[in-house]
């Protein structure tokens, strides 16, 4: 689509992120200087004042200076004398400033002399003969395949002489620990909560997705949300709940089909272990 300026006659393109309507009721002028200038109201925008008449404004003002009613003789923020250390020039510096210079926290120097800084004799610069950007040494390298055997090996034998792992981990603090915690309350945590957390717990729930794979074992699903199941219930055999036999890896929809509860009305374990459960 194109149009007219009312202005200047010249062709206006219609841009692609403007409307129609817009482009057709609205849309009169091809720049914003055409528009200045057609509309005598705003005659001073798109113009530049010359030197003459800024010299002649300069002239006729009067709150610049001790003629301002807000003048105070001059007293400037930049209160504090300093001498450059280098070139021995003298400035104004503000407070903080000089109360860092004081300190030693920063140097003292002019904007000169601290963008001129002289190197030793010898000192050779790291990007000496080096063109363009420069990457690292190692980018798009890869490590071969016995390398990474070695690394490996490496590692396995760190981890077999528990060098590889904190000498705190799974132990407590007992100066922070119990009745001497300052946010104690008395033992108010229940039992089954406390076990949950407990670091034995993760070992076993850890023991039994690195045994089984981190796979499913009843739909063969690898990864993503996987729960440690006990096969025999949790709160009915409490002395198999960190055995390894008794727990297996199930994902989230296979662990609410066949994950043991007492309000699932329609468990097929739950008849039996309840069974076992009255005989013992």
């Amino acid at each position: 689509m194109m149009k007219k300026c009312l202005f200047c006659d010249k062709q206006i393109i219609k841009k692609y992120f403007e409307s129609k309507k817009f482009f057709i009721e609205e849309r009169k002028y091809c720049s914003k200087v055409c528009k200045n200038k057609a509309n005598p109201t705003k005659f001073w925008l798109g113009k530049k004042f010359s030197e003459e008449h800024k010299k002649k404004i300069k002239e006729k003002s009067i709150f610049i200076g001790e003629t301002n009613p807000k003048w105070k003789g001059g007293i400037s923020l930049l209160k504090y004398k300093i001498i450059c250390p280098k070139c021995k020039q003298e400035r104004y510096v503000g407070y903080h400033q000089f109360k860092n210079i004081e300190k030693k926290n920063s140097s003292g120097k002019c904007k000169k002399c601290r963008e001129s800084y002289n190197f030793k004799k010898g000192f050779i610069p790291w990007n000496k003969d080096c063109k363009g950007i420069c990457f690292a040494w190692n980018k798009g390298i890869c490590h071969s395949l016995e390398y990474k055997k070695k690394l490996k090996s490496a590692w396995i034998k760190r981890k077999e002489k528990g060098l590889g792992e904190a000498w705190n981990k799974g132990k407590k603090c007992p100066e922070h620990s119990g009745e001497k915690h300052p946010n104690w309350q008395g033992g108010i945590t229940p039992i089954n909560k406390k076990i949950r957390r407990s670091f034995e717990n993760k070992e076993w729930r850890k023991s039994v997705f690195e045994r089984d794979n981190y796979t499913c074992i009843e739909c063969g699903i690898k990864g993503g949300k996987l729960n440690a199941d006990h096969i025999k219930p949790f709160s009915l055999f409490p002395e198999l709940r960190f055995d390894i036999n008794n727990g297996r890896t199930l994902c989230q929809n296979c662990h609410k089909k066949i994950g043991w509860s007492l309000f699932k009305e329609k468990n097929p374990r739950k008849n039996n272990i309840l069974q076992s459960v009255t005989k013992t």
